[in-house]
C-alpha cells in the first residue's frame, strides 16, 4: 500500500514536471524563469561557438615562415592538435638550418584561462632542457612567451626563448 502511494506521487510528480516542459514559460527557479535560463544557456553556448576557440587549431609559422623554409632556413611552429572547451594540446616546435635540420618539440596538455592565456611548463625539448611559458590565443594569431629554467650544456640544439613573439597561420 505505502509502494502504491510513492508510486502514484511519482508518477503525478512526472506529470507536473513534463506538463511544465510544453512552453510554460511562467515556471520560477529561484527567481528566475525557465524560459530566461534556457535563453541564458543558449547565449553562453552561442558565445563559446562565436569565440572560436576550436577554430585555433592547424600550424601557425613565426614571422610569415611557411613550412618549406623552415626545412631550408629553420624556424619555429606553434601546432594546434585539439581545443575541447577550455581544455588545450599544441605542440612548439624549432627545427635549426639545412643540412642537419635539428628539432627540439615540447607537447603541452594546458587550460585555457582568463583572457586566453594557456600556462605551461615542459621538462624535456627533446635535448634535455626544460622551462615554461604562456601562450595567448587572440584574434586568429598566437602570442608566445618561454624562459628556460634549466639548460643541458650537452645539447646540441634547444628550444629558444621567445619573447611575445607571434605566430600566425
Amino acid at each position: 500500500m505505502r509502494q502504491e502511494k510513492l508510486l502514484m506521487l511519482c508518477v503525478a510528480g512526472a506529470v507536473i514536471v513534463l506538463s511544465g516542459c510544453k512552453g510554460s514559460t511562467n515556471v520560477k527557479n529561484n527567481n528566475v524563469s525557465t524560459e530566461t535560463q534556457m535563453n541564458t544557456m543558449s547565449e553562453i553556448i552561442r558565445n563559446n561557438q562565436q569565440s572560436g576557440d576550436e577554430n585555433y587549431t592547424g600550424v601557425y609559422y613565426k614571422n610569415g615562415d611557411s613550412q618549406e623554409s623552415i626545412e631550408t632556413k629553420g624556424g619555429s611552429t606553434i601546432e594546434i592538435q585539439s581545443v575541447s572547451g577550455s581544455n588545450i594540446r599544441f605542440t612548439i616546435t624549432c627545427v635549426s638550418s639545412a643540412p642537419s635540420n635539428r628539432i627540439a618539440s615540447v607537447t603541452v596538455d594546458g587550460v585555457i584561462g582568463d583572457n586566453n592565456i594557456v600556462e605551461f611548463s615542459y621538462n624535456d625539448d627533446g635535448w634535455g632542457n626544460t622551462g615554461k611559458g604562456a601562450l595567448v590565443l587572440k584574434d586568429g594569431q598566437l602570442s608566445l612567451t618561454t624562459h628556460r629554467v634549466a639548460e643541458n650544456k650537452t645539447a646540441m640544439w634547444l628550444l629558444p626563448e621567445y619573447n611575445n613573439e607571434v605566430f600566425s597561420k
